[in-house]
């Protein structure tokens, strides 16, 4: 094989710079999109504590909105899927929510996106609690 000439080596490199370029564009019009996971706390009004691991899956399902299945669990409890949308209400903030049927509780979800990191704030009347994601 030939040795690389400089606008052949030049060439190469402005099309795999045009590749981190467009999959970069990419990551940043759907930043949510795909899966992710991370654990934090949840505080019961009562003032109980626990732990717990969750996993989060985003997918976008229109212009700034995400449909969302998330699964958590502590040492006591393994909830089931939960699946709900949240819409972008500032720049890197999204929020939204759901009604659990079984508690009878409205839960509220609000998200700050920190580059390949996320904090979720998780909020009912019964109590409220943190978690930090990463791909």
């Amino acid at each position: 094989m030939p040795p690389l000439s400089l606008p052949r080596i030049a060439l190469i490199a402005a099309l795999g710079l045009a590749g981190l370029a467009a999959a970069t564009s990419a990551a940043q019009s759907a930043p949510l999109a795909g899966a992710w996971r991370g654990s934090g706390l949840m505080q019961a009004d009562d003032g109980r504590r626990e732990r717990v691991l969750c996993r989060a899956f985003y997918e976008r399902s229109g212009q700034d909105q995400y449909r969302v299945s998330m699964k958590c669990v502590s040492r006591n409890k393994i909830s089931r899927a939960r699946i709900f949308t949240v819409k972008k209400t500032g720049k890197a903030m999204f929020s939204g929510g759901f009604h659990d049927q079984e508690a009878k509780l409205d839960i509220r979800i609000a998200i700050r996106l920190k580059g390949a990191r996320q904090v979720v704030d998780i909020m009912s009347r019964r109590g409220r609690g943190r978690v930090e994601l990463t791909r």
